[in-house]
């Protein structure tokens, strides 16, 4: 009795991970997909913290500079601001994303 539930598991065991792989691969899907779905919230997004394309590459190129090199070029608080907005509109359509699933219960 006792050398069947070993053999049982192990029997199983292939099953379950092939359910979780499963499970796995649809959440990230459904992901992706919600994400392609907020494209038009992230533009408007990206207009309303930034208003143009310089304001933007502006900030990416913040994010790339080292905060040192801003703090000797007296960019330091810019450099911060742009950051700072950058991430903003990266995590806030993410945020709402992750809010849709929730309320959706997926």
């Amino acid at each position: 009795m006792y050398d069947s539930i070993p053999l049982w598991l192990a029997l199983a065991a292939p099953e379950a991970q092939k359910a979780v792989e499963r499970q796995f691969v649809e959440t990230i899907g459904l992901w992706l997909v919600m994400l392609a779905l907020h494209l038009p919230v992230y533009f408007v997004w990206g207009w309303v913290l930034f208003r143009t394309w310089e304001a933007f590459w502006e900030a990416v190129v913040f994010w790339i500079k080292p905060d040192l090199w801003s703090w000797s070029d007296d960019e330091y608080w810019d450099d911060i601001w742009a950051e700072a907005k950058l991430t903003a509109w990266f995590l806030g359509p993410i945020g709402l994303i992750g809010l849709e699933m929730w309320l959706l219960g997926w």
